[in-house]
């Protein structure tokens, strides 16, 4: 600065600190909920990044659920399983807010017990580690069920009086069922 009095010229200099930010919201959705053993189990992540810095290296991380196996997976820039845990790469964002959708498929196991939870819960990262969870445990039912088969034979037939009769008795859970049979009791009426 100078004046027209031949003053001392003077600096004078200013800072001015910038505060930016920025956070995630993440949400998941299952269906089909109740799930049958056997069937196939869908999830849907829909991630928003809020802010007003430029973020780089965005991903989302997602453990296998437990009585599952990994089908395939959708979204984001590319996504994978690896070691049960599906990640999604989905880039950067340069004004510092972005958001989408991705998504994975799962085999339910079966046979499972009725009534079975299935939890599942997702985080979102970036370079910077600031990390969030999903905001909801996604909770799926699994239903299953069972048909029991007995078959009764017998032998000798016909059997001759004051011989030994002899009965076999077989039970089996029928083909196709998809839920355990536990505590299951045969009775019988002596002839």
């Amino acid at each position: 600065i100078s004046d027209t009095n031949n003053g001392a010229p003077a600096d004078d200099d200013e800072t001015t600190i910038v505060h930016s930010d920025h956070s995630y919201i993440i949400t998941k959705e299952d269906g089909p909920d109740p799930v049958e053993a056997g069937a196939t189990l869908n999830y849907t992540i829909t991630w928003t990044l809020i802010g007003n810095e430029p973020v780089t290296g965005i991903f989302i991380e997602d453990q296998v659920p437990a009585h599952t196996t990994f089908l395939s997976c959708g979204g984001g820039t590319s996504c994978g399983e690896s070691g049960g845990v599906i990640t999604w790469q989905l880039g950067d964002a340069p004004s510092g807010d972005a958001n989408g959708v991705v998504t994975f498929t799962v085999q339910v196991e079966s046979p499972l017990q009725d009534g079975l939870e299935l939890h599942n819960q997702a985080t979102i990262d970036d370079d910077d580690g600031d990390r969030a969870t999903t905001s909801n445990d996604a909770v799926t039912t699994v239903h299953s069920d069972h048909e029991l088969e007995i078959t009764k034979t017998d032998d000798a037939d016909p059997v001759e009086a004051g011989a030994l009769l002899e009965y076999t008795i077989t039970a089996e859970v029928m083909a196709g069922s998809n839920g355990f049979a536990t505590g299951v009791v045969i009775t019988d009426r002596i002839p």
